[in-house]
């Protein structure tokens, strides 16, 4: 009589019933490790031991191919998430490694919002209502705006990716389910990209009629607030500065050192003003200027290459305008730097960080609002085409490191400046 070959059981249990202690009702329980998008073994129970074995050779073969389908009733998008991530990797022109992490991560995503179960009824409908509910980021922190609509249409796209790889490829689904619903789409702004890129621009320069205003004289002072504050409150207390004292809840010393202060005081800001307005350097080409830089001779200031804002990394030598030297001719030179160090009102010095950090305030008080530091140097530029200065001779002015950046400068940017500087004749006339 021939034996019975000996049965392969590796990764199966024989299991009594617990219904049955007998052996009368006997299970077989099945464990596999390492299969594709599964952190934890796979455990399924089974009555018949040829379903069982069935089983184990479908779960071998997917762990030696992720692409082979694991559940023929149920299709998982982790499992389909593994198998077109390595497909990218494996691909002859790969994506970034950054766009791969982006499409795990967006997979991963939606696996946890509970969109695995790719064969479930209305899986579209509830994976576009996921991608809407999706929250901004600000500062790596989620906030309640709804995300922009690029950010859900990039969502969408790596969705709609992997089921077509899951389609044509892996062969698990029939159609992708994405497909049956419309994208929606954004209206569409009615101006053309030239005319956004021409609006865009022109925010970026300031009118001439704030430009004078910054080099004004007006601009160059600001009042004691505080001094102003105490010489109010004796006044409605007539004259007694120990009644004025307990209304602002200072001592009556405070009163008189306020009073003793001068009535107003030179803001360090408007030299800083008026070196970008009439030079187009950087802001931290003017904060770093040093006396010995400027060249009274030769009517010269030199950019150093060692300077942060120096972007060139070339040193140059530029004309200083007129009205600018006379700006400096009646600045005393008593310390290192062109602009001095900010100060309060009792003499105390404060950091240099707030002259950049306040720069833009002054320059909404002063004419310029929604307007920054670097506007003055796009201003420089224009002014300087629209009086008719060749563009190579503005490039070595500004200092750019090629002549592209400077000849960017279109002309419906000039256009707002060339009726207004006709007659100036080379040179800038803010304060004439």
């Amino acid at each position: 009589m021939a034996r019975t070959p000996k049965l392969d059981l590796t990764g199966i249990e024989d299991r009594w019933s617990a219904a049955d202690r007998k052996g009368k009702g006997r299970r077989w329980r099945l464990r596999m490790r390492g299969l594709p998008g599964h952190e934890k073994p796979v455990v399924e129970l089974f009555d018949d031991l040829d379903a069982a074995i069935v089983r184990r050779d479908e779960l071998e073969r997917a762990k030696k191919d992720p692409l082979h389908r694991i559940d023929a009733g149920r299709v998982s998008l982790a499992e389909v998430a593994t198998a077109y991530v390595a497909s990218l990797r494996t691909d002859p022109n790969p994506p970034t490694e950054g766009y791969m992490r982006t499409v795990a991560m967006v997979l991963q995503r939606a696996v946890d919002a509970g969109l695995d179960d790719l064969r479930m009824p209305g899986w579209a409908q509830a994976a576009i209502s996921w991608i809407a509910q999706l929250r901004a980021k600000r500062h790596g922190q989620l906030t309640d705006a709804p995300a922009s609509p690029s950010t859900q249409r990039e969502y969408r796209a790596i969705l709609g990716g992997a089921l077509n790889y899951a389609v044509h490829t892996m062969g698990v689904l029939a159609h992708n389910p994405l497909r049956a619903i419309p994208a929606r789409r954004t209206k569409a702004r009615r101006m053309d990209v030239q005319s956004r890129l021409q609006e865009r621009d022109r925010s970026k320069i300031i009118p001439i009629e704030a430009l004078r205003r910054l080099v004004a004289d007006a601009a160059r002072w600001m009042d004691d607030v505080l001094r102003a504050a105490a010489i109010a409150a004796i006044e409605r207390h007539k004259g007694s500065r120990e009644q004025a004292a307990r209304s602002l809840r200072v001592h009556v010393s405070t009163i008189h050192n306020r009073l003793a202060r001068a009535e107003r005081r030179e803001d360090p800001r408007w030299i800083l003003a008026c070196l970008l307005t009439y030079t187009g350097m950087r802001i931290g080409q003017a904060l770093a200027l040093r006396w010995e830089d400027i060249d009274d001779t030769a009517q010269t200031i030199r950019l150093r290459a060692d300077v942060v804002g120096n972007k060139s990394g070339i040193e140059a030598a530029i004309e200083i305008e007129p009205e600018l030297r006379e700006i400096l001719a009646q600045r005393p030179r008593d310390g290192e730097l062109v602009v001095p160090d900010p100060a309060e009102a009792s003499g105390r010095l404060c950091k240099r960080t707030w002259l950049r950090d306040t720069f833009d305030a002054f320059l909404a008080k002063h004419g310029a609002k929604d307007h920054s530091a670097h506007d003055l140097r796009h201003s420089f530029v224009c002014l300087l085409t629209a009086m008719g200065i060749p563009t190579a001779d503005v490039r070595r002015r500004v200092n750019h490191a090629n002549i592209m950046m400077t000849s960017r400068y279109a002309d419906h940017l000039i256009a707002a400046y060339r009726p207004l500087v006709a007659n100036w004749k080379g040179s800038l006339r803010l304060r004439s």
